[in-house]
């Protein structure tokens, strides 16, 4: 991307930005059932049914699972994305798992293609013997939160985004991320779960990012109708072999949101669109910008 190319950009972000209901509370909800219906296609009747009393109903299931939140990240983001203003030269970036929702609004697949992705990540996790997970977002710096990291000698940690000068998410087992924020807050550091009970961005889920990575190779993909960007590299993606691999940076790559809003705001973008009802990442996006992504000192 180079400097002033892009003006615009719209956000897909992960996980932790769903509000139940949220599809029933659209711009558009029949549009957004629509959407629904076709993403939902390779699920089964049960699946289908908590996805659309959670996105449409907004009832929450006590035995809901992570991959109930993962395709409700997904379907919520594509709906928003359906009801937004995207003119020409607007860049489509995903934050994690809305990597995938950006591909899909791109047309580099169907909404009901992402659906098999996550699926396939679900088996994967289950089939290699990848543990629950959990995200803790820390109040550090992501190198002071890697040193954290270092000195706990907790097993399983790693620093899974960056989202701002002083927001770092870090994945790990349950019993590690507990024992970190026990020490972060005796440490006066503020922690903060998010709402997941599954793994992300972590170099114990690359055997299962192998396995999805098959998956991957058979799928069609299209040439994208928008540009996307990369979120790990900062170029646009180019090629089926780009998006190929893409499709499973959420699962074992770190998120370098931070710099990819230094780099928008070095090309002049003067505008980026969160999609969702929560906006969570525009605000991260906002002191990056606000203090030229340096924490303080």
């Amino acid at each position: 991307m180079t400097g002033g190319e892009r003006r615009r950009v719209l956000l897909f972000p992960g996980i932790g930005a769903v509000v139940p209901g949220s599809l029933g509370d659209c711009a558009d909800p029949r549009a957004a059932r629509a959407l629904l219906e076709r993403a939902a296609a390779p699920l089964p009747p049960a699946t289908t049914d908590a996805l659309a009393q959670l996105l449409l109903a907004g009832r929450v299931s006590p035995a809901q699972d992570g991959l109930i939140d993962q395709l409700a990240c997904y379907v919520q983001a594509l709906a928003w994305h359906q009801v937004t203003p995207c003119p020409p030269g607007t860049l489509l970036l995903g934050h994690s798992l809305g990597e995938l929702a950006a591909f899909a609004a791109a047309g580099v697949f169907e909404p009901a293609d992402g659906v098999r992705l996550l699926l396939a990540c679900d088996r994967a996790r289950r089939e290699t013997g990848v543990g629950q997970g959990r995200l803790l977002v820390l109040r550090l710096a992501a190198d002071r939160a890697a040193g954290l990291l270092a000195a706990s000698r907790l097993p399983g940690l790693a620093v899974a985004c960056d989202n701002a000068p002083e927001q770092t998410v870090v994945s790990g087992p349950p019993a590690s991320i507990e024992a970190l924020g026990a020490r972060a807050a005796a440490a006066g550091v503020r922690a903060t779960r998010l709402p997941t009970r599954t793994l992300f961005h972590n170099p114990a889920l690359r055997p299962a990012a192998h396995r999805v990575a098959e998956l991957t190779a058979h799928l069609a993909y299209r040439p994208a109708r928008r540009p996307v960007l990369c979120m790990l590299t900062g170029r646009r993606y180019r090629s089926a072999a780009g998006f190929r691999a893409g499709a499973t940076h959420h699962l074992t790559e770190p998120v370098p949101f931070r710099r990819r809003i230094e780099q928008l705001r070095a090309a002049g973008v003067v505008e980026l669109t969160e999609l969702g009802p929560r906006p969570l990442l525009s605000r991260a996006a906002a002191l990056t910008a606000l203090t030229g992504g340096r924490p303080k000192e």
